[in-house]
């Protein structure tokens, strides 16, 4: 095992997720500190074998020695078989290879909408727009929140719910994402591709909010009936996911009037979605 120190690792410095584990390689001795570059502060005219608009897409590992350039989900593999040799030989399996591949890349072109940053100085490492992977993102979200919000009403709140519990809240959530998108086109917003992500990562993470309450209320029941504080719980996760919505808007520049219509969507929705408390 040995340390590379004739590479250049760029980054995107304004992705938490790629400041922690590009810190991780160097904490542990994968790379050394020189290594790493923040993508944002980098002399792409001194590399010309480097592409740009590649390296802001995935991670790129360059090396010196020989203008050998790595991009993504191999540039990761080379650094991580530098200390386990057994990553090559699974890397080599073409299955594992594909998937690890696809799911850095859903990863990567979502990563502004994860973790959202602001994204407007000139030379922000900003990933190319990818309906696809985007696509992929809100159908992934949109599958999840109905796993978990099904689940927690038919635990704690069973006789509120109307329609059917195996897609009910898929079909909210696609009307959400319908109303959202015309509420766009009537208030002239035109970023609509990073609204769709930011808006379906706020309902992920407005479910994912209501498991571990949920999870709570699991634990607490032995002691109490839980009726009311699972209606709280919910309305908690309300407030959270509106002020979680207008946050990301401010933060990247999106029209903040959109939160109200998110609003509207849903005081119109739920006397469709649920018997009234």
């Amino acid at each position: 095992m040995k340390t590379l120190n004739h590479h250049l690792l760029l980054y995107d410095q304004d992705c938490p997720l790629c400041n922690w584990y590009t810190t991780l390689f160097v904490k542990y001795k994968f790379i050394s500190q020189s290594v790493r570059v923040p993508y944002q502060e980098f002399d792409f005219s001194a590399y010309p074998h480097i592409e740009p608009i590649q390296a802001s897409n995935k991670i790129a590992l360059c090396n010196q020695q020989n203008t050998e350039v790595l991009y993504g989900i191999d540039a990761l593999g080379f650094i991580l078989n530098n200390r386990f040799p057994w990553i090559s030989t699974l890397m080599k399996w073409k299955p594992i290879y594909i998937l690890m591949s696809w799911l850095y890349a859903f990863i990567s072109y979502n990563r502004k909408i994860i973790i959202p940053v602001s994204c407007a100085r000139t030379n922000a490492c900003n990933p190319s727009r990818s309906w696809l992977w985007r696509t992929f993102f809100m159908i992934f979200s949109a599958i999840l929140v109905n796993i978990l919000v099904t689940s927690y009403f038919l635990n704690h709140l069973p006789l509120y719910v109307i329609g059917n519990p195996l897609y009910g809240d898929l079909i909210y959530f696609s009307g959400q994402l319908l109303f959202q998108y015309l509420a766009c086109r009537l208030l002239g917003e035109k970023n609509l591709y990073d609204y769709l992500g930011h808006l379906s990562i706020v309902s992920l993470f407005g479910a994912l909010l209501l498991f571990f309450f949920g999870l709570g209320l699991d634990f607490c029941s032995v002691w109490a009936s839980n009726l009311h504080a699972a209606t709280l719980h919910l309305w908690i996760g309300f407030c959270w996911m509106f002020m979680e919505h207008r946050r990301r808007l401010l933060l990247s520049d999106i029209d903040s009037r959109l939160s109200y219509s998110w609003v509207l969507y849903r005081l119109l929705i739920y006397p469709f979605a649920f018997i009234s408390f």
